[in-house]
């Protein structure tokens, strides 16, 4: 598995420890070896270049997703005034999973990274008793693992759920804007590894262990949370 930034700064630490390093001969220590602390300073500054490359894409999966929350709020709009009063709701709330979406991201630029063993460990809470139980700490809730609610629509657990099956089978199906930036948010979150060709990403060993059972809990809670609504 990747090290974590968190991995790779702690290594950095036990380099630095002993305050002075020295290579020499029997006879005495000749001078100092920098090697380790120089090793150090790399690994620094090699964590410092990965935590820009993350912000960086959790800045464009922000802005992704707040031009598609202006894009639905512009067809609300369009509707409403055309007198299509359902199918204006159905965009505004559309519109709000968007919004949603990009302050999450936004807020996870901002939050210590959990570790992918956290998360998976977070992926198989036991379920809640009841529709009344969800959010109670302790239980299975998928999109609190991503800093996220996921509240606004029966949509996000389907497009969630169809991403996790397709990287269980190794197959990639869905291409819409929303299933495109859940991988994303895996390959953020160290769960996957994010594949340049094909485009695609692929889960690491401990998370492709864990999917059958994360996608059974998944479903069962989104029947649990929406019921007939899906």
């Amino acid at each position: 598995m990747t090290p974590t930034n968190e991995d790779l700064l702690a290594l950095a630490d036990r380099l630095d420890a002993p305050a002075y390093w020295f290579s020499g001969s029997g006879e005495g220590h000749e001078g100092e070896n920098t090697a380790p602390r120089d090793a150090a300073a790399a690994l620094r500054a090699l964590v410092a270049e990965r935590q820009a490359i993350r912000d960086k894409a959790l800045d464009d999966a922000a802005q992704a997703a707040s031009n598609r929350a202006a894009y639905w709020w512009d067809e609300a709009t369009a509707a409403d005034d055309t007198g299509r009063k359902k199918l204006s709701l159905i965009y505004e709330a559309k519109a709000l999973a968007c919004t949603e979406l990009a302050a999450a991201i936004r807020t996870m630029k901002g939050k210590p990274q959990m570790t992918p063993a956290e998360r998976i460990d977070a992926l198989s809470l036991p379920l809640p008793d009841d529709e009344y139980s969800i959010t109670t700490d302790g239980t299975f809730d998928p999109w609190r693992a991503f800093g996220m609610y996921g509240t606004y629509s029966s949509e996000f657990d389907d497009m969630a759920i169809d991403v996790l099956e397709e990287l269980r089978e190794g197959v990639k199906r869905r291409t819409d804007l929303g299933a495109e930036m859940f991988r994303e948010m895996l390959c953020m979150a160290d769960l996957c590894e994010y594949g340049t060709s094909p485009r695609v990403c692929f889960p690491t060993r401990g998370f492709a262990a864990a999917l059958p059972d994360i996608i059974d809990r998944w479903k069962a809670f989104s029947k649990l949370q929406w019921g007939d609504e899906q």
